[in-house]
């Protein structure tokens, strides 16, 4: 399970500033603790760390894609899409074609999303980018049983459960097995997320307990 603990994030916090006061131009470190700022809802001490990765490295990638991934976060999609194709003019990346998706997604761009995922289903099909990006595709053509089997390949293929997309896989799992009819799997994989998420993320949390006492009293109808 992701290490939600207070204390735990701050501690870690602490010692990547330590570290980047030792060696203030190693963008590893900004992209640590910008994700530990993120994993709290810290998000103007997150943007400041992916800044300034952009500032020592311009033309990253992954520095571009960070940043386009918070400004998604922010729902400030007209700049997140900008950022992930600057980065990808830099580096093809599935995970980044995901991203731009997402984003032209929340826009209603069904064309320009669904384009994006055939981009990352084509590259290589192990990489487990690849492989949400092919779960999410079946999910958005409504191809449900599909799509359910490429959101637990993927969750076999990451362990790290650290990862926001290991638990997103078992929310959106969630949504395609109501669709299905298979409402005590949705339930489990609902419940699969609560596990994961940040407690400090209040109104998904409640919004998927809702989710769950719904689908419960659906069985009983």
């Amino acid at each position: 399970m992701p290490n939600w603990d207070q204390e735990y994030i701050e501690a870690k916090i602490a010692e990547l500033t330590k570290q980047i006061e030792l060696d203030p131009n190693e963008i590893e470190l900004y992209f640590r603790r910008g994700s530990h700022y993120w994993s709290v809802g810290e998000w103007d001490l997150a943007s400041r760390d992916i800044e300034r990765t952009l500032e020592i490295a311009p033309t990253s990638a992954g520095a571009l894609q960070s940043h386009g991934s918070l400004l998604l976060l922010r729902r400030q999609y007209d700049e997140a899409i900008e950022q992930f194709t600057k980065s990808l003019a830099i580096k093809k990346y599935a995970g980044t074609y995901v991203k731009r998706s997402e984003a032209y997604g929340r826009q209603d761009k069904s064309q320009e999303a669904i384009s994006d995922l055939m981009s990352a289903m084509r590259m290589d099909p192990a990489i487990p980018s690849v492989v949400w990006a092919t779960a999410f595709y079946h999910h958005w053509i409504s191809k449900f049983d599909t799509a359910v089997k490429y959101y637990d390949r993927f969750l076999a293929a990451t362990n790290d459960e650290e990862h926001p997309d290991r638990r997103n896989a078992y929310y959106y799992k969630s949504d395609c097995l109501c669709q299905l009819g298979r409402i005590n799997d949705a339930i489990e994989s609902c419940q699969m997320y609560l596990q994961r998420v940040n407690p400090r993320a209040v109104k998904r949390i409640r919004n998927v307990k809702r989710r769950i006492q719904e689908l419960k009293l659906y069985l009983f109808l």
